[in-house]
């Protein structure tokens, strides 16, 4: 027997969460930001190249890949590695990340929060390289990173 509701109660929509591939859609999107558009020989914009590495050489899972990258598919370039070696052209001066682009270190992080706060590292050669932390939330639009603070290195 099926019962209804009485008018009176409002059903409370459901708060905003990030997932996982929500918050590296996030981070992708605001890394492009933050970059100037790179014009080639022929006057046409290249699309930046973002790689997206697990910490301690894990997987990122393949279902939070396909979702990472079909979001940011017409902004940018988005390649996986299973460990940061992968993403790093060792035989050039400063070892750079490959194809001119910067790599991610992520960390796992939770499923469902509204707000998420985490490390990353962003290298994008040896002498350019810092952990960044990002404070991620969720709106009805998806994800965004609202803030991004570069962790001070001690003197010493």
């Amino acid at each position: 027997m099926a019962t209804a509701a009485c008018g009176s109660e409002e059903a409370t929509p459901p708060t905003p969460e990030v997932s996982p591939a929500e918050a590296y859609v996030a981070i992708v999107r605001w890394e492009a930001e933050q970059r100037e558009p790179i014009v080639d020989e022929n006057g046409d914009v290249e699309l930046p190249v973002i790689y997206l590495t697990g910490a301690n050489g894990g997987t990122i899972d393949v279902g939070v890949q396909a979702e990472v990258v079909g979001a940011t598919a017409d902004d940018v370039v988005v390649r996986f590695s299973d460990e940061t070696k992968d993403a790093i052209d060792e035989g050039l001066e400063g070892s750079p990340v490959k194809d001119d682009g910067v790599m991610f270190v992520l960390h796992d992080l939770p499923d469902g929060d509204a707000t998420v706060l985490t490390s990353v590292q962003r290298y994008r050669t040896l002498d350019d390289q810092a952990t960044l932390h990002l404070e991620i939330v969720a709106s009805d639009e998806g994800a965004k990173v609202i803030s991004a603070t570069a962790q001070s290195e001690p003197d010493g």
